[in-house]
């Protein structure tokens, strides 16, 4: 147990400034210069609204899209407390499954890292390297 406690507090310890340094240093787009990065790579769909009438809550409107890129199909949800549009245009930076609904969140989304997947990753392996050195 001790030796996990301790390779926790190592892995945290050498992602915790990459982490930060990401942080502070993050490029800030404008809306204009995202638009532009996603507008050249052709990443911007179109999402049709596939039951008009949407689930609803208490207040909500809930719509399911779908939408199409490269002859692949996706769906998307929306929430929202105002009628549901036919159609939205959605931006996506590289992988057409994470869209958003403005290309400042796409650009943003796409460059958050999985930093507890890359903690995690670290501390069994510096738990291993202390269980195996100690035997």
């Amino acid at each position: 147990m001790q030796y996990l406690i301790v390779s926790v507090a190592i892995a945290c310890g050498i992602v915790l400034p990459f982490y930060i340094a990401e942080y502070v240093s993050v490029d800030r787009l404008t809306p204009e210069e995202a638009l532009s990065m996603i507008q050249k790579e052709g990443h911007v769909v179109t999402a049709i609204l596939q039951n008009p009438l949407g689930r609803e809550q208490p207040g909500l409107k809930i719509g399911e899209y779908e939408y199409e890129y490269e002859n692949r199909k996706y769906e998307f949800y929306i929430v929202q407390d105002k009628p549901l549009p036919m159609t939205i245009t959605l931006y996506f930076l590289k992988k057409p499954l994470y869209v958003a609904t403005s290309p400042e969140v796409a650009v943003t989304r796409e460059k958050s890292k999985p930093w507890l997947k890359i903690v995690l990753v670290l501390t069994c392996l510096i738990y291993f390297i202390f269980v195996i050195s100690s035997q």
